[in-house]
């Protein structure tokens, strides 16, 4: 029973307004067919709330330049050029609020690259939480704002990388990358907090930490699962807690070009892990189908560290129990 605004492929844009706007609230709107142009289109948006809309066959699906407070709530843009397009061209939008979106198949026509969320750097105060990325271009996530909180987040089957962090002080939290092209966290920045991270079978690396100036990472109860480890040497990694497994002798930790070194070595000490990792099989409930949930003899079961509020509910919202698990997911029986 949504309102249906249907296009014939040819038009500029479905909704689109770029004059000043406070107030505006948009809900259950299904946008369909603008090939050329953009299903949703806000310029000097203040006070925006758009919830429960669906874009699909557009180009830009959900395009807002600039303004403040600007909530986007159980969205679902898919089959687009490009997904949600946050502040692009260099515009301010400070104070924007993400969660329960979708972003699926955005850009992967092998003509445009899109990816599911990004956000450009001159937004601020941004927050996302319980969204999900897949099959995109280019990444499920594609992250610029100094500051910003990523929560409760999956991101898999895109074309390089799940999450990519850009700036400085970003945060992601009890979040999920699995089975994307290239990475399941590609970051540049300094001060980034990766906490309880499920990062499994990516291609090239679940993590690869870019910045080629000293920056610290802080890397704490995450699962490394048949995807190495790639750090570039000026950067601290402060890697704690954390699960690592790839399976046979291979490869599972790289230290800029130089140095590396395979499980086996980290399990017998060569390389000195951070307090208290682990490397052995994190055992999920059915991997190759991307269910990563943990099951009873995990390695990863009660080996986590409490930090803060952060850690209080995992990827499904259950409340985790100290000592916490490694990873997205905390462990639940099956009668539970």
């Amino acid at each position: 029973r949504a309102a249906i605004v249907e296009g014939d492929g040819t038009e500029d844009c479905a909704f689109d307004t770029t004059l000043p706007i406070t107030g505006l609230q948009l809900a259950g709107i299904v946008v369909v067919n603008s090939t050329h142009g953009d299903g949703f289109h806000l310029a000097n948006a203040q006070n925006v709330t758009i919830t429960d809309c669906e874009v699909r066959g557009t180009y830009r699906s959900l395009w807002i330049e600039n303004g403040s407070n600007v909530l986007l709530r159980k969205c679902y843009v898919h089959d687009n050029a490009k997904g949600y397009m946050m502040g692009w061209h260099g515009e301010s939008l400070a104070g924007l609020t993400i969660t329960d979106c979708v972003a699926a198949d955005n850009g992967d026509d092998g003509v445009n690259y899109g990816d599911g969320f990004s956000i450009e750097g001159a937004c601020s105060k941004v927050s996302i939480s319980r969204c999900v990325a897949y099959g995109h271009g280019d990444s499920g996530f594609d992250i610029k704002p100094v500051g910003t909180v990523v929560n409760r987040c999956r991101s898999f089957d895109n074309w390089e990388a799940g999450f990519k962090l850009w700036r400085d002080s970003i945060q992601v939290y009890n979040s999920l990358a699995h089975h994307n092209d290239g990475y399941g966290v590609i970051a540049v920045g300094n001060k980034l907090k990766l906490w309880n991270l499920t990062l499994a079978n990516n291609g090239y690396y679940g993590l690869q930490l870019e910045s080629s100036y000293p920056a610290s990472v802080s890397v704490r109860n995450c699962v490394f699962f048949l995807n190495p480890v790639w750090v570039r040497k000026p950067v601290m990694y402060a890697g704690n807690n954390n699960c690592y497994f790839v399976g046979g002798r291979g490869w599972m930790l790289y230290l800029g070009y130089e140095e590396q070194w395979r499980a086996i070595d980290l399990q017998n000490g060569v390389y000195p892990l951070g307090t208290s990792s682990v490397v052995g099989n994190p055992r999920f409930v059915a991997y190759k189908d991307g269910d990563y949930h943990l099951l009873s003899n995990s390695a990863c079961l009660r080996r986590g560290v409490w930090i803060n509020n952060d850690m209080l509910v995992d990827l499904d919202g259950r409340k985790r129990v100290k000592p916490i698990d490694i990873g997205a997911y905390s462990y639940t029986p099956p009668d539970s």
